[in-house]
């Protein structure tokens, strides 16, 4: 049912907000501090993001409109904050899904933002890994058996 639509199937024992967090995310976010701000903010969702740095590997070359090369930056980082998988959901808000039907998270948002719904980010500032690949749990082991994730 994705990621969402299971909820549908427990909403009425839900009363107050709640975390939802995928499984493979490995964080030390203050989850107090993240349901304070939630509550504060009166949303209906909170969405936990996270800036990242994606290094290119290729020189990016910028041009004006007559193809004339105006610069050439070498390998540059990105600098994006991402959907960090974290939430905190407002429960009556649940009453927008439909019942047993598959609902993702983008599109439970989506939904939200639709129906003039105050939907909220908060920056996590701290560790954040998603560990959902190999190689990436691989580097989690490693960072947190040498003392450098805590």
């Amino acid at each position: 049912l994705g990621t969402v639509g299971p909820l549908t199937l427990i909403k009425q024992h839900l009363t107050e907000p709640f975390l939802v967090m995928n499984g493979d995310i490995l964080t030390n976010l203050d989850f107090k501090q993240l349901i304070e701000f939630h509550k504060k903010n009166n949303a209906a969702l909170t969405m936990v993001t996270k800036k990242i740095t994606l290094p290119l590997r290729y020189g990016v070359v910028k041009a004006d409109q007559n193809c004339k090369v105006t610069d050439i930056i070498e390998k540059p980082e990105i600098i994006e904050e991402i959907n960090a998988g974290i939430y905190i959901i407002s429960p009556q808000h649940l009453n927008l899904l439909p019942y047993n039907e598959q609902t993702d998270m983008p599109d439970f948002i989506r939904l939200l933002l639709k129906n003039n719904q105050p939907v909220f980010k908060h920056q996590c500032t701290g560790q954040w890994l998603d560990i959902g690949r190999l190689e990436d749990y691989e580097k989690a082991q490693s960072q947190v058996s040498n003392g450098d994730f805590c």
